[in-house]
């Protein structure tokens, strides 16, 4: 149940009221959690408690409970009102959410079951093995891909060293063929240009 304890607007949890046993009572309200009945019961409770502050908070805006609330200390009306009561129906609702989620569930199959944790450890393993080859076949592309930028860096080096080569020799053979000719000005023309342009 709910308890004020005379602190304001404290709110405490017993959980001995829930789930039925005065052994299980006596272990820790965390501990009892893992125990599909008792979260079941801790859910109803939690959803019966909601559906009690909003029907209480609709019937606060009846003109009767406004004319009575009026009249009330200032600190009873401001714990009272319709949208304080409305606030705690979405503080009730929020473990709602939780103890129903799939992360609350993976994490109490964690906690419980020796063969879940096993499992998750060889998920997390195989995924970590992938990881690794994923991470080495990454280095070895950034190894080929550093040889294939130096390949073709080389290449390019032989290629121009090869154009230098050519026009030397189309220039050494203009000259030849110049002479011959009592210094005409030769020009060789074809496929030797195309590879020179």
């Amino acid at each position: 149940g709910c308890d004020s304890g005379g602190s304001g607007r404290g709110f405490s949890i017993d959980g001995s009221g829930i789930g039925g046993r005065s052994d299980e009572a006596r272990r820790p309200f965390h501990a009892r959690l893992e125990e599909q009945d008792f979260r079941a019961a801790v859910v109803d409770e939690l959803l019966e408690l909601r559906a009690f502050l909003r029907q209480r908070a609709a019937d606060l805006r009846s003109k009767e409970a406004t004319s009575l609330l009026s009249s009330a200390p200032t600190s009873v009306q401001s714990y009272v009102a319709p949208d304080a009561l409305l606030s705690l129906v979405d503080a009730v609702h929020a473990p709602v959410g939780v103890l129903r989620g799939d992360a609350a569930r993976r994490l109490l199959l964690i906690s419980s079951s020796q063969r879940y944790r096993g499992r998750l450890v060889s998920d997390l393993e195989a995924k970590a093995a992938l990881e690794g080859k994923l991470l080495g076949a990454l280095k070895d592309l950034e190894e080929k891909r550093a040889e294939t930028r130096l390949s073709h860096r080389q290449s390019v080096a032989r290629g121009d060293a090869l154009c230098k080569a050519l026009r030397e020799i189309k220039a050494a053979l203009e000259g030849i063929i110049s002479k011959q000719y009592r210094g005409r000005a030769v020009h060789v023309i074809g496929e030797i240009n195309n590879v020179l342009g």
